[in-house]
């Protein structure tokens, strides 16, 4: 399956390219490969006479398919970096083929262009070079090369350890949503502090670093839950980095992820307006560079907007949003449209446009288990409970009721995490509703929301989202208007 899912990555023009490229050493008709290739890229079983045939050609697709996306990889690089460890390439080349005069030439423009890039790895490589070859120039300064080599060494063992660090706090991460269980990760930030001066200013030239620095410290605060506290510092590592010009087209996508946990950090504290600033800050950063690998941020862009306009009592602005996202058709991995297309079902569903809602539910065609090993268990529990309450609100009771069973059911691992206790109760709760409404007070609901699982800092707004409609349905009330008078209070 590894070709079929290279080539779902690949556009149409990506595709036609790709078939030209295969097809450039041997000009004939009935190609075996160009055919199985076109059959594998519109999900169509090749035509097989010969198994072993067939896999010799496979093979020959999956070699000329690496190459190709390296080729196109080195095309959109805006980087650099890839154009840069081909000169590298090209100048061992020289020196092994005795052309030392030319390859010196070049390797002082690789080393003016790896320090422009800021690609200190190219740069060591570069260094290593030099040396390597210092025997065939009188003119090398050895002691000055060994001094640059050591000092690019020591920002690649510091970068080294805050990955080392990073790790772990993403390891421990992943542990925390299945377990729940909770240690400081203060010793292990306090560890790393120690080790690199982030009060030294020379810390904020590097945006790779400062990213990896303030993701690790969002990792840490999330798994203590206390990601409220998370703004200021987002705040001033920006500020401090953008103050010393760091920024610059080779290292936008360093930026762009500095911004959005930057955004994201807003968003949680309710500073919405501040958060669409920075927001469309990250915009004029796309279109200012063509990295495809970035285009995942546009989907990002558009979910936080929407949720903004959701919780700005302004649904329709929100729906309207993720709607014309949709409708451009602006390629995105099949994660991150199930995420948008969840957020789209909830503003359907508030709205009150639950036939639309459904048909979204209707297109959700593959299993559980499908979307589970995709997208994980917490969003597939999230997926059936606004199910759970579309079929509900379109009068369907006996469905509904079927449809909490089996969530809590297939979700006890779920039951005994602190952050989903409240929301088995609330299943629960709704459950008793759903057969007898007289049976459930708004007091049974307000006696939750004062636990601090309920107002903790790190309270998910849709958890908020699901508390509020059952609010609303308690006290007969429209949820929209309870949702609102809830944030607004936060």
């Amino acid at each position: 399956m590894f070709i079929e899912k290279i080539f779902k990555t690949l556009s149409k023009s990506d595709k036609k390219e790709f078939l030209l490229f295969l097809g450039r050493k041997k000009r004939k008709d009935n190609r075996k490969d160009i055919e199985i290739s076109k059959a594998l890229m519109s999900d169509m079983s090749p035509k097989v006479d010969n198994a072993n045939n067939y896999h010799a050609i496979r093979n020959r697709i999956k070699k000329e398919l690496i190459v190709f996306i390296f080729l196109k990889q080195i095309e959109n690089d805006n980087t650099g970096e890839s154009e840069l460890l081909n000169e590298i390439n090209l100048c061992r080349f020289l020196f092994n083929n005795q052309l030392e005069k030319e390859a010196w030439g070049y390797l002082l423009k690789v080393e003016k262009k790896a320090l422009k890039i800021q690609n200190y790895n190219g740069l060591y490589a570069t260094y290593m070079l030099m040396l390597e070859y210092s025997y065939s120039d009188e003119y090398i300064n050895i002691a000055e090369t060994i001094e640059k080599k050591n000092t690019i060494k020591n920002y690649l063992d510091n970068e080294e350890k805050l990955i080392d660090t990073l790790a772990i706090v993403r390891n421990k991460l992943h542990h925390f949503k299945v377990e729940a269980k909770t240690q400081s990760l203060t010793n292990l930030i306090e560890d790393f502090k120690s080790k690199i001066d982030l009060n030294h200013p020379s810390f904020y030239q590097y945006p790779k670093q400062v990213c990896n620095y303030l993701e690790l410290v969002r990792g840490s605060l999330l798994y203590n839950r206390d990601i409220r506290e998370l703004e200021p510092i987002a705040l001033d590592l920006y500020n401090k980095t953008k103050a010393q010009d760091s920024f610059t087209k080779h290292n936008v996508s360093y930026k762009i992820k500095i911004l959005y946990i930057l955004c994201h950090a807003l968003y949680r504290n309710y500073k919405f307006e501040e958060c669409l600033t920075y927001l469309d800050e990250i915009e004029k950063s796309l279109s200012s560079v063509k990295l495809g690998y970035l285009n995942h941020y546009y989907a990002k862009i558009a979910s936080l907007q929407s949720s903004i306009y959701f919780l700005s009592n302004n649904i329709s602005q929100a729906i309207e949003t993720l709607e014309v996202f949709f409708n451009s058709k602006t390629k995105i991995n099949t994660k991150d449209e199930l995420n948008l297309k969840l957020s789209l079902l909830t503003y359907y569903a508030y709205n009150k446009e639950y036939r639309k809602a459904n048909r979204f539910f209707i297109q959700m065609h593959h299993s559980n288990g499908w979307y589970k090993k995709l997208m994980g268990q917490e969003w597939v529990f999230k997926k059936n409970s606004i199910e759970m309450l579309l079929q509900f609100e379109m009068g369907k009771d006996d469905i509904a009721l079927n449809r909490i069973n089996a969530i809590i059911k297939n979700n006890k691992e779920l039951t005994d995490l602190t952050q989903y206790k409240d929301v088995i109760y609330f299943l629960k709760l709704f459950k008793k509703y759903i057969e007898d409404p007289t049976s459930i007070t708004s007091k049974d609901l307000l006696n939750v929301s004062k636990d601090d699982s309920i107002e903790s800092a790190d309270n998910e707004i849709k958890k908020t989202a699901f508390y509020s409609w059952f609010m609303a349905k308690v006290q007969n009330k429209d949820p929209y208007e309870v949702l609102m008078a809830y944030t607004q209070t936060d």
